[in-house]
């Protein structure tokens, strides 16, 4: 009578300073584990076969599952050990678990799992593994989960999936594996997923995802949900989804497509949803919506929001039914401002740019942030992802999506640009900015990206910035705003279209290697004599022009100016920018190495 009392209230059994404490509910009989486990084999004690629920989470005292929980609960059918500090996943931690259906192992230190860290959990259907820090997932490591329903591995380290990690578990229907570093998919690794219906890539470092073997990939079938957003894919061939027959939902946003070609699209026969939003897309062939009723008959929506030259969401049954195709057309054909539709790449890149949010909320929508990039591409996916990827602190508290839709690029060196950020930043306690009145404050009703445009109309009139030879460059035509008449220095460039950071290149080495040889200037006739501070070329790879800082900066400099803006070579007689000949002697064009700066900063 004892017993049975004490059951039916609370039980708690101690092993050491760990606690058992069991409640009866009226559907199930659930037990909590409230103490500290800081050592493997650690063993706890129950005399109720009866539970079906154990519950460790929120507990950071707890870094090792106990041993033997299937002797003690071996009618498990829930386990949660969540948010708690779990370094790792034991042999003998779930075996005999046979009638575990869910496990849930988020949210805590795990780096990896080894091959028996799941063995016996015949009719698990639901494994929660996401938000740990794990690297490796051994081969066999599924391999007793035939009943697996859905797995969860998002926001891991995972680099790369084992050809065949996912064999056995033919029963998938849910894979989540989005927020990892996933660069490429092994072909073979989603070839026996054959009842898979949603597969979650997005926020990885994938560049193409091609599907390139017709029979590989006829069993994917299944699939109605392929979310590849916030990654790095540029291209799409004609086999990318192939096979996937099923598909409804496809998302691309925020890559870097340039081009649109239903051609890549054809083998999706039931697509519903085209998500193209935030990439670099250009022209968009008018015989695209033209053909959807042949191609697509399902096809409901295409958001091409957010792009290089377009910037709409497409309903295609209002499109047919309301006779809207002409205004469509006339959309489509008309003309950017700039090569929109080209990425240019870039040598030695420094860039300040200003991002948009574009949450639906009005009350985040239209802020903006100003920050400092050698990788502006990177730098985006790093913000739409949050702060654990390495997205600033600003925007990662405010709820996204945001957009790059302007970069001020061409600073000789990453000190300049980010001075220039800070000032953007930090009108009212730059020194330069902070006497300019009418940038102090936003005026009343005037947008974000008004205000931070008025402010980088005056800083580019200011010196030290009004002398070097800086680009605007837009990112998103709809953004596109003129500078007042007088206020673009003439020696600035204005420009348009997607960029790409690249690597410097070497052209002519013989050639180079020559010119460097060379310690006498052209101009003077006098040795050079301090070679790393003093020597000067020619932007133009052929000409062997030699010379004085000083001595070319005399035959550039024009009357009432302290540094020359630009010039003609004497030697070849091209013209330059000074900002571009003091970028080749830091390295940029002629093959120096690029300044050792691996990551982005935000001030």
């Amino acid at each position: 009578k004892v017993i049975y009392l004490l059951c039916a209230l609370a039980i708690t059994f101690v092993s050491g300073d760990d606690w058992v404490t069991c409640r009866d509910s009226t559907n199930s009989f659930t037990c909590y584990i409230d103490g500290q486990i800081h050592e493997k084999g650690t063993t706890i004690f129950s005399s109720n076969s009866d539970v079906v629920i154990l519950k460790l989470r929120n507990n950071g005292n707890i870094k090792y599952l106990p041993d033997n929980i299937s002797t003690v609960f071996p009618n498990l059918e829930n386990l949660y050990a969540s948010r708690s500090s779990i370094l790792e996943i034991q042999k003998l931690n779930f075996n005999g678990l046979s009638k575990l259906l869910r496990l849930s192992l988020d949210q805590n230190q795990i780096k990896g799992i080894n091959g028996d860290g799941f063995e016996g959990l015949i009719h698990l259907r639901e494994l929660y593994l996401n938000d740990n820090a794990i690297e490796y997932v051994e081969t066999s490591a599924f391999k007793d989960l035939g009943d697996l329903v859905d797995l969860d591995l998002s926001s891991n380290n995972i680099m790369g999936l084992n050809s065949t990690l996912f064999g056995k578990i033919n029963s998938l229907k849910n894979l989540h594996l989005e927020n990892n570093k996933i660069s490429r998919i092994n072909e073979d690794s989603l070839y026996y997923l054959t009842k898979l219906k949603s597969l979650s890539l997005n926020g990885n470092q994938l560049q193409r995802f091609e599907l390139s073997g017709y029979s590989k990939f006829k069993d994917l079938g299944s699939l109605t949900t392929l979310n590849l957003s916030n990654n790095e894919i540029g291209e799409l061939s004609v086999f990318s989804f192939y096979g996937l027959d099923s598909l409804e939902i496809l998302n691309l946003n925020h890559n870097q497509l340039v081009h649109l070609d239903h051609s890549a699209y054809d083998p999706l026969l039931n697509l519903q949803y085209l998500h193209l939003a935030n990439n670099s897309i250009g022209r968009v062939p008018k015989t695209f919506f033209i053909e959807i009723p042949l191609f697509f008959a399902a096809l409901k929506e295409v958001d091409l929001s957010s792009n290089s030259c377009i910037n709409k969401i497409f309903e295609i049954e209002k499109l047919h039914s309301h006779n809207n195709m002409p205004a469509l057309l006339s959309y489509l054909g008309r003309k950017c401002k700039g090569r929109m539709d080209v990425v240019q790449e870039i040598e030695n890149f420094f860039g300040v740019y200003l991002l948009v949010n574009n949450n639906e909320n009005p009350k985040f929508n239209g802020r903006c942030y100003v920050g400092f990039t050698v990788d502006p591409n990177r730098r985006i996916n790093q913000h739409n992802r949050g702060k654990k990827y390495g997205g600033a602190g600003q925007t990662s508290r405010v709820p996204g999506p945001w957009t790059m839709v302007l970069i001020i690029h061409n600073f000789p060196e990453n000190i300049s640009a980010l001075r220039f950020e800070w000032a953007w930043q930090e009108p009212k306690a730059s020194r330069r900015l902070k006497t300019i009145q009418s940038i102090q404050r936003k005026r009343p009703g005037e947008s974000h990206f008004n205000y931070h445009f008025r402010i980088l109309t005056e800083m580019i009139n200011l010196g030290p910035w009004n002398r070097l030879p800086l680009k605007i460059r837009w990112l998103e035509q709809d953004f596109y705003t003129e500078f007042p008449t007088g206020r673009l220095p003439e020696h600035m460039v204005v420009c348009h279209g997607p960029i790409k950071a690249k690597k410097i290149n070497r052209g002519n080495r013989e050639l180079m290697e020559a010119v460097r040889a060379r310690t006498e200037c052209h101009l003077c006739m006098e040795e050079i004599k301090d070679l790393e501070d003093d020597r000067i070329f020619c932007i133009n790879q052929r000409c062997k022009l030699v010379s004085h800082l000083r001595c070319l900066a005399k035959i550039c400099l024009e009357p009432g100016h302290y540094i020359p803006i630009k010039g003609s070579c004497p030697l070849c007689d091209c013209n330059f920018l000074w900002g571009d000949v003091i970028r080749k002697k830091k390295g940029c064009f002629d093959g120096g190495l690029v300044n050792d700066i691996k990551d982005d900063y935000d001030i």
